[in-house]
């Protein structure tokens, strides 16, 4: 069997469908092929030791402000992303094509269904994405993690879709060493810890206000400690605040 997955962009997105993609190899033997972005977490990721074939295109996500230059490079993208998507579709003979959405996702579900391909569509969020809402007609299958997702798909695909919940990688089942965890990031495990987590990528508004939050309990609070994911991009300049106002970080 030949199986073609694609989603990505963030982990979001990203994630769900490796998940997919090792599964499909490990119990049903299956041959994978990923397409994923160029710029998505997707494209820095170690494929080393997994075994699956991966091919990555240069596409971007729409900006929410329409009349742009961003945009106007984008639909270009996506417009050379879904003639591109043919080559690979045609090349590779996928038996079956599975979306995890994200704006690289698009353009290959699109193709593989004018192709003639089975689709399924794996939608992770409440409110399902851009890629869901439009080819949720022409999918054979719509996975959701959620039954109010129901609500927002058109009325003719609700006997598509099946509650699954979200895939999950199988390192999340592997316990850890929690004083193992602790050594590792310099913790003190005799305190209470906090995780921030603003997504994959991030998130600004979230770094922007926790630091105002670390400069309280900075001098106010000794029994207390987080543990905070800021993202690559704001990584560099929340580093710079954070020795600026001279916070005591590991």
């Amino acid at each position: 069997m030949r199986v073609l997955v694609s989603g990505g962009g963030t982990g979001g997105h990203f994630y769900p469908a490796l998940a997919i993609a090792r599964c499909f190899k490990k119990e049903m033997g299956a041959d994978i092929l990923y397409v994923g972005g160029k710029r998505g977490v997707e494209y820095h990721f170690n494929w080393k030791n997994e075994g699956i074939r991966h091919a990555h295109l240069s596409i971007r996500g729409i900006n929410r402000k329409i009349f742009t230059l961003w945009n106007i490079y984008a639909f270009f993208e996506a417009l050379t992303a879904f003639f591109k998507s043919f080559a690979v579709i045609t090349e590779f003979k996928p038996d079956l094509v599975i979306g995890t959405g994200g704006y690289v996702c698009g353009p290959v579900l699109l193709a593989a269904y004018l192709m003639g391909k089975k689709i399924y569509l794996q939608e992770q969020n409440v409110y399902p994405g851009l890629t869901t809402r439009l080819l949720s007609p022409h999918a054979k299958k719509i996975f959701l993690a959620f039954k109010e997702s129901i609500d927002y798909l058109p009325k003719r695909v609700k006997k598509k879709c099946v509650i699954i919940g979200n895939p999950i990688r199988d390192e999340f089942f592997q316990a850890k060493d929690k004083d193992e965890i602790y050594h590792r990031f310099n913790m003190d495990k005799d305190k209470f810890t906090v995780l921030v987590f603003g997504g994959s990528k991030g998130a600004k508004v979230i770094n922007d206000i926790m630091l105002s939050v670390y400069s309280i309990f900075d001098k106010e609070e000794k029994n207390i400690q987080f543990v905070h994911i800021t993202g690559l991009e704001d990584y560099p300049v929340f580093l710079k605040h954070i020795n600026l106002n001279e916070l005591k970080v590991n």
